[in-house]
């Protein structure tokens, strides 16, 4: 081998190593950045996250007052019912007590 070819040979070698370096290291570059921009989505949907978390639990707390608020409502209502059974059957009672005094030919008294 002629020292022409000799120094062929290295300069092909060093070329293709130099080659396989700067290759290597673009990969190592290009690693990195989709490591970066991996990093970056999780911090955003962790940041996402963290707000949907937070809108939630307020939805929660707004639906539960609302749920008291309809409670307390309608307890008012069914207490209002209660009272106006209540009166209903007063009444009725009074009825059936004047139609048994009248039945057995007792006198009516009238209230005042």
């Amino acid at each position: 081998m002629t020292d022409a070819q000799i120094l062929a040979v290295s300069i092909t070698v060093v070329a293709v190593l130099l080659g396989t370096l700067f290759s290597n290291s673009r990969i190592t570059d290009l690693n990195s950045r989709i490591v970066e921009n991996n990093m970056t989505m999780n911090r955003r949907m962790d940041e996402s996250a963290a707000v949907l978390n937070r809108r939630m639990d307020d939805l929660k707390d707004v639906l539960r007052a609302e749920a008291h608020a309809a409670e307390a409502r309608m307890e008012l209502r069914f207490n209002g019912i209660d009272r106006k059974l209540d009166e209903l059957l007063r009444i009725v009672g009074d009825h059936e007590i004047r139609i048994t005094r009248l039945e057995d030919g007792q006198p009516l008294t009238r209230r005042g």
